[in-house]
């Protein structure tokens, strides 16, 4: 299983804290971060520097907690409790997540020996609140450019050191040589690869430390300007008013629309890609468990309809999916039991036993009649333990598919603590965890991870826009995925609640 550097994982999550975690502006530290966990109270080097001991939870959560607040009740002022289920976000529930996250982000530092200093954090959450328009997405260089650094390891510059700032905040943890050293942070002109190593005031830009740009600046991308501002036409530039010239929505104040040449007020809520939303806003598309459509339902993909129909590109409405001998449609689709014969013109064929071609389909040309399976091209029996998978992740029945290094192999399902690579490497009951090995599924009413698969069920949006593993939803249930669905029921977008929300709103 693949993993990230500890302290750039942990780094990459402090980063989405610092701007409420929207992470579009946000820098990727350097590969080559320090890892906290290597240096040691202990350590036998006369060099080295102690630890002291870390600063009191309650300081970390003087900076969390208001960050939180600030995100969790921006985002309710802006309507984001639209896309809940229960369509309205609970705040106190959203601040409480946000700040249970941010102090396990910031926290190995803490435990590394570094100091928070309080006054900066929470000068530095005004900052970012300042620059930031209220339903706008928060800015990253805010933070960065903007901010003094307020969690800062004691090392001096020239010692060793186990946080990103150092010195005081005027020096940047940075590898070289045998161990982690602080550095003097870069001044205007400096050669910089991430955000940490420029001076406050700076940010890196086109690898040099820069300042942003004010008004009139000249400019290729938004973050060249200061946050408040946007690039147009190659100049930073405050966002125009309603009735102003534009070119495009984004040089329009939040919510506003670029159209005829005019900055002005949208109409009407609801959106679709024929009525955009405007200037840092998204059309929101709430989808919900239904029956699957039937012919001539609007659809928007094959999983919509009904298993004998499909989504047409050109119609976007169920249709009967081509039979024997037909061209296939959409270049891929045939009926069940069929698929489509590439070196036949495109035709549906019957699938194919053992010897027989693979046929293509929908998700790729690894189709064969029930009971085979496609290696190579061509059908045949179906792998068994300590083989490879076929086709994408397919095994005989009562294995699972263990992707690795070395390609995938059919494993009897592992029990709870044993090593795994996927989901389908463990029993039907346990998910592949973040440490690597087998542990049980979420409880129904507990909080999930929906890219880790944790969820034996639904992992599904709560009113505190967090997840929350739920029994598979009944139709007319909130849903994200067709997964999240009952038998026979499919995920489908309600049109009819499409609505324009702030980008905030991403951020949960």
């Amino acid at each position: 299983m693949s993993r990230s550097h500890p302290l750039v994982a942990v780094t990459s999550l402090v980063l989405a804290h610092v701007v409420f975690g929207c992470g579009g502006e946000s820098p990727v530290p350097d590969a080559g971060a320090i890892d906290a966990s290597g240096l040691d109270a202990a350590s036998s080097d006369d060099t080295a520097r102690p630890v002291d001991a870390p600063s009191a939870p309650g300081e970390l959560a003087d900076y969390c907690r208001p960050l939180a607040e600030l995100l969790c009740m921006r985002a309710s002022s802006c309507g984001c409790g639209a896309i809940l289920p229960g369509g309205v976000l609970d705040v106190a529930a959203c601040t409480a997540r946000w700040q249970g996250d941010c102090e396990a982000a910031w926290g190995p530092f803490v435990a590394a020996g570094a100091r928070v200093d309080a006054a900066r954090a929470m000068a530095c959450v005004d900052v970012v609140a300042d620059a930031t328009p209220t339903c706008a997405p928060p800015s990253g260089l805010a933070a960065f450019a903007l901010c003094e650094p307020f969690v800062i390891d004691p090392a001096g510059l020239g010692e060793r050191c186990a946080s990103p700032y150092c010195a005081g905040g005027e020096g940047v943890c940075a590898r070289g040589g045998a161990s982690p050293t602080c550095v003097a942070r870069g001044g205007a002109d400096a050669v910089c690869d991430d955000m940490f190593s420029c001076a406050t005031g700076l940010a890196c830009l086109g690898g040099r430390c820069a300042p942003p740009g004010d008004v009139g600046a000249a400019c290729t991308i938004p973050t060249e300007c200061l946050p408040s501002l946007v690039c147009v036409a190659g100049e930073c530039a405050a966002r125009a008013p309603s009735g102003a010239h534009c070119t495009d929505s984004s040089a329009c104040e939040p919510g506003l629309l670029c159209e005829g040449g005019v900055c002005a007020s949208r109409t009407g809520t609801q959106c679709d890609d024929a009525h955009p939303c405007g200037s840092l806003e998204r059309c929101a598309q709430p989808s919900s468990c239904r029956a699957p459509l039937g012919l001539g339902g609007a659809c928007r993909e094959n999983a919509d309809c009904e298993p004998s129909l499909y989504c047409e590109d050109a119609t976007h409405t169920c249709a009967a999916r081509p039979t024997e001998g037909m061209a296939c449609a959409n270049g891929v689709i045939c009926a069940p039991g069929l698929g489509c014969d590439m070196d036949g013109g495109g035709t549906c064929r019957v699938l194919g036993g053992a010897g027989m071609p693979c046929l293509f389909g929908e998700f790729g040309p690894f189709l064969c009649a029930e009971g085979f399976a496609c290696a190579g091209g061509t059908c045949g029996a179906l792998p068994t333990e300590g083989q490879a998978c076929a086709g994408v992740d397919t095994c005989a029945a009562g294995l699972g598919c263990a992707f690795g290094p070395g390609g995938s192999i059919c494993v009897v399902p592992r029990a709870e603590g044993e090593a795994c690579e996927n989901r389908q490497a463990c029993r039907a009951e346990l998910f592949c965890g973040s440490s690597g090995t087998c542990e049980p599924d979420a409880a129904i009413g507990a909080p999930c991870d929906p890219s880790l698969g944790d969820c034996g069920g639904a992992c599904v949006l709560d009113d505190s826009g967090g997840f929350t593993c739920r029994a598979p939803l009944a139709e007319g249930a909130g849903c994200l995925a067709n997964e999240d669905c009952g038998a026979g029921l499919t995920c489908l977008v309600r049109s009819e609640d499409t609505r324009c929300l702030a980008e905030i709103c991403a951020s949960l």
